[in-house]
């Protein structure tokens, strides 16, 4: 007969291990299937207004063929953000 005691030793190392380095994470692979996927852009922008994350669709904005997006200000890739940025700051105060 099998003794417990070994995998009781080690189960605490296979769960620190699991969870460090994320094994169990689905994060990622939602985000390119459900994101990725999607036909309408979509643009994840940071308090300074720099674009974190980009889905394809968003990075076909404007003129061209598709680019790297991710480290430029929105204003760049949408110009008409401005006047919505604008109104925004003057009624509820900085984003």
């Amino acid at each position: 007969m099998l003794s417990p005691d070994p995998y009781l030793r080690r189960s605490p190392f296979l769960a620190v291990s699991i969870f460090r380095h994320r094994l169990l994470d689905l994060r990622p692979i939602g985000h390119n299937q459900l994101v990725e996927g999607l036909r309408d852009g979509v643009i994840v922008v940071d308090d300074q207004h720099c674009i974190v994350d980009a889905n394809s669709a968003a990075r076909r904005l404007g003129d061209g063929p598709e680019r790297e997006v991710i480290g430029e200000s929105v204003s760049d890739l949408l110009p008409f953000t401005d006047p919505i940025l604008w109104l925004w700051r003057r009624h509820f105060g900085p984003v």
